[in-house]
């Protein structure tokens, strides 16, 4: 087995740009750190996965027997690591691993993490019955699902995903494709997520933003945009909304300085921030 550890340094990010411009950085980079398994792996293997690309394996997933399996007789560093559990599996064995959609919240907010146990069931197939197990939620024609993952680095808390091409047609018929976590401890990260979205590049790539004599304008707007303008501190000095063209923001009442402006599109959700001197 060819375990992937490259880190694509083209696809690491920051995510959240008023985040970004508020810490002065030139481009987005280093608070969601994404890997890309290139190609995918899967098969009658056991992929170690090391979500930090630290040398030290966080979990794996084992193919044992038509049985796709996470943190097959496993055991993470000091128990530190968990994952999303959708039940625990019969005689207190193991787990079900939960299933994730895109864009689902991994968080502390998640009431069902668990360390699972010798076997945590991902799928069981059966090339003549197919899926045999009803909880496991990474078999049968599902598509790509997601794991959600906690686990420690250096004694803080970290949360993360992997993406997992459903085991189907076959016992040795999945993928893991790509992984990512947040490196800014405790919090969240949703499934899939990875770098800022095509919508948030696409609002980047097209809005032009000016700032001369405590007036910010903002051209070349598809659509209308709620702005937020933020002190270096994180105060909301003033907020509003833009409608799609030009447009003008006053900013007579605040002191000469450096601040953010955010914008929002209001169909898309993008995100788009700038550092402005006024």
């Amino acid at each position: 087995m060819k375990k992937t550890t490259q880190k694509l340094s083209s696809q690491l990010a920051k995510y959240g740009a008023l985040s970004l411009a508020m810490a002065g950085a030139a481009d987005a980079s280093g608070q969601i750190e994404y890997t890309d398994i290139t190609p995918d792996e899967g098969g009658d293997i056991t992929y170690l996965l090391d979500l930090d690309n630290n040398g030290i394996d966080d979990y794996n997933i084992a193919n044992v027997s038509g049985n796709l399996l996470l943190n097959f007789y496993f055991t993470p560093a000091a128990g530190s690591n968990s994952f999303i559990n959708t039940m625990p599996s019969a005689a207190g064995m193991g787990s079900y691993p939960t299933g994730l959609d895109m864009g689902d919240v991994i968080s502390s907010s998640n009431g069902d993490w668990t360390y699972g146990n010798f076997y945590n069931w991902m799928g069981t197939w059966d090339n003549i019955n197919g899926c045999t197990r009803a909880n496991a939620e990474f078999c049968g024609a599902v598509g790509d699902k997601y794991l959600g993952l906690k686990f420690d680095i250096d004694g803080a808390t970290h949360y993360g995903w992997a993406r997992i091409g459903a085991i189907n047609g076959s016992t040795t018929n999945w993928v893991i494709k790509d992984y990512a976590y947040n490196t800014t401890a405790d919090e969240a990260i949703n499934a899939g997520q990875t770098t800022l979205s095509i919508n948030d590049n696409e609002l980047a790539n097209s809005v032009e933003v000016i700032a001369v004599d405590k007036t910010i304008t903002v051209n070349n707007l598809d659509n209308a945009v709620n702005y937020n303008v933020y002190s270096l501190t994180g105060q909301v000095l003033q907020s509003g909304k833009l409608e799609s063209g030009a447009n003008s923001i006053n900013m007579n009442t605040v002191a000469s300085g450096i601040y953010v402006i955010e914008l929002t599109d209001t169909e898309t959700q993008a995100k788009f921030a700038k550092k402005v001197i006024l």
